[in-house]
């Protein structure tokens, strides 16, 4: 054990003997660098790219800090090669300071100033730069005596030997040849001279020859011309790289010039643009009347200036314009517009007081003038209107109805609002009769006023309504006649007010639909609808089908069916307690949208009804071309089954069909036992109404459920 601890003793006073002697290459060394040399770094990195190469090889850091003259402490700098006076230029050295071998030559040009002579018995004034002071022992053993006057850059020397302020300079010439010297006024050059001045490093360290070894080994493995290379690399040598100050000024001027003319060339050009812009946005392309948006722009300031009369806005519309596109075709259609288009401009075009324009599609609308009463008005346009259609129907060879909303104000009420007002008054007043196929021209009244200011209220309140939870969603049972036992439920959205009072959906769900908000409601209710299943399920209660109804069939189908197996995979609720009911008035016309809804949602695993039926004018034939898994007679059967014999024989034999069908019947409005033994002869299989129970909420809901399972 003894000799294993004098063996180790050994080893480590050997390792602190060579330590001593061959310190470790990873110290780190400060390399001394001039000003100018400090710039060049900064601006090309030519000198940090060189020493990382030589640490790379040597192994050794190098930390490149400023040479300002100050005393020299340890580190390594660049110096003449062969100059051992540079000790009497900068500090004193350490007397085991050492150079190495030659790194590269610095290229130094020397320029006379015009008539200067080179006479011994004469000191020459020579200017220099900081990076060319340590060279200066060089010089003197090449050049007659001179004395030295200090400028911070080569453009400072070359101002003073133009202005004669001394008799040459040295300057870098890598540095000179950024410079044009025909921009230095005065400046006439007799000769000049290039010195190539071997550089070497300075190690002024502990154990210089070491260091200084290593570093002559790794100068030899890097090539002699690399850091003259990396200068053309970096572009210092181009000729003229930085430009005068006078070129810098005339580049500017241009860059400003250019800047200007392309300023004027986009404003001109903008102003073509929005002006054909302008055009194409106020003037329909099609009838060449104004378009809607050029309607409101210009109906403010032309008829501001008539003070007389009445204003009467019209909004035209061709009755079923889809259905004549479809019959006779788009070409056909769009000769149509051009007529009424041509027409209306033949009639009122000259009258400066009257504007007429091209809505979406076969909207048209007119402002004109009247003097009279507001009844004469109306009788005036009504008339009109009754000669237009016929018109328009000689001309197009085509049977079509003109139908049209009018409203009317006075010229003290026309400002830019109340032209969009008007607008919307008279597409209200046609829309009104949309469904009529008697009335075909509708005006504005305190009627209409009323109905749309309520349309409007529900429009502006249904999303805050649903924010609010003020929509609640109640249950009617679906009972089974033959045995008595719940089957299922209806969800029925009611509106509750801020005063408690329940909104029937008959006040709201057609407001909704025509304005294509019902969309909003329906997803709030399928929500509140799983989540209850989703509540029953988790107390362990027996679930129950429960029917949502599909208020309308603007959406897409596979969107649709996606959206509510997302709800039945979020709350975990099997698709057999889903059925989704499709309104008579929806699929009565036998439409394929309604029949591709049906066939997903059938592959999808869900329970489709048609609710409703016998409420609207769809044929019989339509329980063939429609998969419907189970049928629900309007409560109207049974109300007039009750007053007729004849009644309560159609709706026997109907329910008789539907089961033989294999579809399953339900009646609804089942108020009295009597209804009740009456359904149960006829053989239908469900009844709904208030004789089992009224709409429940949630907690009256869950314990009938519970009862009557």
């Amino acid at each position: 054990m003894k000799k294993v601890f004098i063996k180790v003793l050994r080893f480590l006073l050997l390792a602190l003997v060579i330590n001593s002697i061959c310190p470790l290459k990873a110290e780190t060394i400060d390399v001394y660098d001039t000003d100018m040399y400090t710039k060049l770094n900064k601006d090309f990195s030519v000198k940090e790219d060189f020493w990382n190469l030589v640490s790379i090889i040597s192994e050794m850091t190098f930390n490149i800090k400023e040479y300002n003259g100050a005393a020299h402490i340890n580190g390594i700098e660049e110096l003449p090669s062969g100059l051992h006076e540079i000790a009497n230029v900068t500090s004193p050295l350490t007397k085991d300071a050492v150079l190495t071998d030659t790194v590269y030559n610095l290229e130094i040009r020397l320029l006379y100033a015009e008539g200067t002579k080179a006479d011994a018995s004469k000191e020459l004034k020579i200017a220099i730069t900081g990076d060319i002071y340590k060279t200066i022992p060089y010089f003197r053993t090449q050049l007659a005596p001179f004395s030295i006057i200090e400028a911070k850059t080569t453009s400072e020397c070359l101002k003073m030997l133009a202005n004669k302020k001394c008799d040459a300079i040295l300057i870098n010439n890598a540095f000179l040849q950024r410079y044009r010297l025909t921009e230095y006024k005065n400046l006439k050059i007799a000769k000049s001279t290039i010195f190539e001045v071997p550089m070497c490093i300075l190690v002024n360290t502990p154990n210089p020859n070491y260091i200084a070894s290593i570093l002559n080994k790794t100068f030899s493995q890097i090539p002699g011309n690399y850091y003259t290379k990396s200068l053309e690399r970096s572009g210092i040598y181009l000729q003229n790289r930085v430009p005068s100050e006078r070129l810098k000024k005339q580049i500017r001027i241009i860059c400003f010039l250019f800047l200007g003319i392309l300023l004027i060339y986009t404003i001109i050009i903008n102003k073509i643009h929005n002006s054909r812009l302008k055009r194409q946005i106020e003037i329909d392309s099609l009838t060449h009347l104004l378009t809607l948006q050029g309607f409101e722009d210009r109906a403010v300031k032309l008829l501001r200036s008539q003070h007389f009369g009445l204003l009467l806005l019209t909004e035209f519309n061709v009755r079923d314009f889809a259905f004549v596109n479809r019959i006779y075709g788009s070409s056909k259609g769009d000769s149509i517009l051009r007529i009424i288009g041509d027409e209306l401009l033949k009639d009122f075009g000259q009258n400066r007081a009257t504007l007429i324009a091209r809505g979406y599609a076969d909207n048209f609308y007119m402002i004109r003038w009247f003097v009279g009463s507001e009844k004469q008005i109306l009788q005036e346009a009504e008339h009109y209107q009754e000669e237009l259609q016929n018109v328009i129907g000689t001309k197009a060879n085509v049977p079509i109805i003109i139908k049209s909303g009018n409203a009317i104000c006075t010229p003290q009420d026309i400002s830019k609002e109340s032209i969009k007002d008007l607008i919307s008054k008279a597409g209200y007043a046609r829309r009104s009769t949309r469904n009529s196929m008697v009335e075909n021209f509708s005006f504005y009244d305190e009627h209409l006023r009323v109905q749309h200011e309520n349309e409007e209220q529900v429009e502006n309140s249904i999303q805050k309504a649903i924010d609010n939870k003020e929509f609640v969603v109640q249950y009617q049972p679906k009972i089974d006649l033959l045995t008595g036992r719940i089957m299922g439920a209806e969800a029925l959205v009611r509106w509750k007010t801020d005063s408690g009072g329940l909104i029937a959906p008959d006040k709201f769900i057609p407001i909704l639909e025509k304005n294509g908000l019902v969309s909003i409601l329906d997803r709030y209710v399928y929500r509140c609808v799983f989540s209850f299943l989703s509540l029953l399920k988790s107390e362990n209660i027996p679930l129950v089908p429960i029917s949502v109804n599909i208020s309308r069939l603007g959406h897409d189908a596979s969107e649709f069916v996606s959206h509510i197996d997302s709800l039945c995979g979020e709350f975990n609720i099997g698709k057999r307690y889903i059925e989704l009911e499709i309104e008579e008035r929806f699929a009565g016309g036998g439409d394929e949208a309604v029949k591709d809804l049906i066939h997903r949602l059938h592959e999808a695993g869900y329970t489709v009804s048609m609710d409703d039926f016998g409420s609207g004018e769809s044929s019989l034939n339509m329980l063939n071309e429609m998969p419907f898994d189970i049928i629900k007679f309007d409560q109207r059967f049974l109300y007039y089954a009750d007053h007729s014999e004849s009644s309560k024989t159609i709706l026997r034999y109907m329910v008789k069909m539907v089961n033989e069908l294999n579809m399953t019947s339900l009646c609804e409005g089942v108020e009295t036992k009597k209804h009740v033994q009456f359904l149960k002869d006829a053989g239908c299989h469900l009844a709904q109404g208030f004789y089992f129970a009224r709409p429940l909420n949630e907690i009256d809901f869950k314990k009938f459920l519970v009862e009557n399972i």
